[in-house]
């Protein structure tokens, strides 16, 4: 697992890589969004080859997994505010590990249905 902490155009923003089983990577990503909060989100991404994928699904268990962590409304999103929401959010790495097992599993069941 690896965690980084940068700040670019858009402010600080945290984000952690942890690789999980069938050539994926999660990301926990802590940033300020365009309209405004902190958010945390994780997300699921698949490796091939020098690329990284992210499919976009419209709710349920169709395309990667995604989930919103986190949301607040600092008064000012500096970096110690990111680090703090970043951390806190990674104390919840065993549920959300779960929640992408549980996503892929119900992706498989659907589409072992399909096939059949």
């Amino acid at each position: 697992m690896t965690t980084i902490f940068t700040r670019d155009s858009n402010g600080h923003k945290g984000t952690t890589v942890q690789d999980i089983q069938k050539q994926r990577e999660l990301h926990i990503t802590t940033y300020k969004s365009s309209n405004g909060p902190l958010v945390t989100t994780a997300t699921v991404h698949h490796i091939e080859g020098n690329l990284k994928r992210h499919r976009l699904g419209c709710g349920g268990v169709v395309g990667d997994f995604s989930q919103r962590l986190a949301c607040t409304f600092p008064a000012r999103v500096t970096a110690k505010t990111v680090s703090d929401q970043h951390e806190q959010c990674l104390h919840k790495l065993q549920e959300v590990l779960t929640a992408v097992d549980a996503h892929y599993a119900a992706q498989a069941k659907r589409q072992g249905l399909a096939h059949a």
